[in-house]
């Protein structure tokens, strides 16, 4: 089925459980799919601009965000978009390819300020951002960023390459665990 999907989307990136029983997957050549865990079944549910790198659930318009970088320049600017869940096509961009998210790997509601967290594979490694007013702050510091996830304590993992560190709504490190050279995180995830 790997083989399959990566023929299919390219290297899938993100995703999230839509509710029904299937994960809807952010493609890296841009397609947008949902993969139905009972019957081993992908649907494409649009296209968006490459690199698309992660998609999230938009509680606040019941949508889909949508994480892409470009590879135009060097510094890979990021861009946020909103996807209507039902065609897959961008609704809106609601970031264009601003440098203070370049290459973002990763995009998580905040259920306390209802702000985004969005990792970054540059440094800093995850910038909060008011959906409302967009501004944006750094939060945790770190390098190479493959994943954010929230923990059933409303903290987050962050995923470098090599280090998976816990912290807090304020950055704050609560603990980390680091993997050998030769092994690379692509993801977190508490259970």
């Amino acid at each position: 089925i790997q083989k399959v999907i990566q023929a299919d989307i390219g290297f899938g990136n993100g995703q999230f459980p839509d509710g029904t029983g299937g994960l809807i997957f952010a493609g890296q050549q841009g397609v947008l799919f949902r993969f139905d865990e009972t019957t081993l079944t992908l649907a494409t549910l649009g296209l968006v601009p490459r690199i698309l790198n992660e998609v999230a659930f938009d509680r606040d318009t019941g949508g889909y965000l949508a994480l892409i970088y470009s590879l135009v320049s060097t510094k890979f600017p990021g861009t946020v978009v909103r996807v209507d869940p039902v065609l897959g096509g961008i609704v809106t961009t609601v970031i264009s390819q601003d440098s203070r998210l370049s290459r973002p790997s990763s995009i998580v509601f905040d259920p306390t300020s209802g702000d985004w967290l969005i990792s970054r594979f540059d440094a800093p490694g995850v910038v909060r951002v008011n959906p409302k007013t967009l501004t944006m702050s750094t939060m945790f510091t770190s390098s190479s960023l493959n994943a954010l996830t929230i923990t059933p304590r409303n903290t987050y993992l962050a995923a470098s390459e090599t280090i998976v560190s816990e912290i807090d709504g304020n950055g704050t490190v609560l603990g980390s665990t680091a993997f050998p050279v030769l092994v690379r995180v692509m993801g977190a995830v508490e259970w």
